[in-house]
């Protein structure tokens, strides 16, 4: 398989923080001078990428990406700080066609075809999405002693769905459904935390993402590390908005929306630059 050595995709399910991510991209790309990679020129709709983003400067709600309104043509010309010029594209999948993946277990042939060639990917998931999941020895008596919901016994349950399972039960399927795709061929993968803000939001507390999916989501994290000859896996924690829509006159007052920006590698380590999970990839691409 030929791989495109200037491909890098999104993927998450829906409200995983793919298009806000995107948004404050291309405007720290157009603006910042303190990231490690600038932008040259942009093949595709710019109008797209200028409505997201004038939308994340005003701290405005972003619509979440339909399947109709995916963006698949966005290439971006970038230079990074070590001289090198780069092409990205840098499609804009929506998370219904992710869903879709899980549900029907079908895949979109465009997307299929982006997944094969791909040298890198970002994963996204947003804290809020991930629900505690309940012990066995916590059901209840009656299930526990087989009784069917037919039974005659009202137990407060209902028939189990797709929509039931567990989000990094999901996930994992999908990256099961990425390895398959690919042959296996190894994949750069960036484990995107997003709304960190939301996992920090008591003043002083310093979390790293890596733990953090362990303890939240820790079949996922297993699963990451038993294929790590498949995934190359780096983990950031990102806040893209730098806080929630209650916060959003707090965050118009900042001067300079850049610096509403969090970003939080593996290590812990704090900074403004979005870019560097980008970066992350073409390091580990060459």
């Amino acid at each position: 398989m030929k791989m495109d050595n200037s491909t890098l995709f999104i993927m998450g399910l829906p409200g995983a923080g793919k298009t806000t991510f995107l948004a404050a991209l291309w405007h720290v790309l157009n603006n910042s001078q303190n990231v490690s990679i600038k932008s040259n020129k942009l093949i595709g709709d710019q109008s797209y990428l200028a409505d997201i983003s004038k939308k994340w400067v005003d701290a405005n709600a972003l619509d979440r990406t339909k399947r109709s309104a995916e963006q698949r043509n966005l290439e971006l010309l970038l230079s990074d700080s070590k001289g090198r010029q780069i092409t990205l594209n840098f499609p804009d999948l929506s998370g219904e066609s992710f869903q879709n993946q899980w549900e029907s277990r079908e895949i979109y042939t465009e997307h299929a075809d982006i997944a094969k060639k791909a040298m890198g990917a970002f994963l996204f998931i947003h804290p809020e999405k991930i629900v505690e999941e309940h012990l066995i020895s916590s059901l209840p008596p009656s299930i526990m002693a087989g009784e069917s919901a037919n039974s005659g016994t009202d137990n407060g349950t209902s028939s189990w769905t797709h929509k039931d399972a567990p989000l990094q039960v999901q996930i994992v399927e999908l990256l099961q459904f990425l390895a398959h795709i690919r042959n296996e061929v190894p994949l750069n993968l960036g484990i995107i935390i997003s709304a960190w803000d939301l996992v920090v939001k008591n003043k002083g507390t310093k979390k790293n993402p890596e733990k953090w999916l362990c303890n939240r989501s820790p079949l996922l994290w297993q699963f990451l590390k038993a294929n790590h000859e498949i995934f190359n896996v780096v983990y950031y924690g990102i806040s893209a908005q730098g806080g929630g829509l209650s916060d959003a006159d707090k965050l118009r007052r900042i001067a300079d929306p850049c610096k509403k920006i969090l970003v939080v590698d593996q290590l812990g380590t704090e900074s403004n630059d979005i870019t560097l999970p980008i970066s992350w990839i073409l390091d580990n691409n060459a």
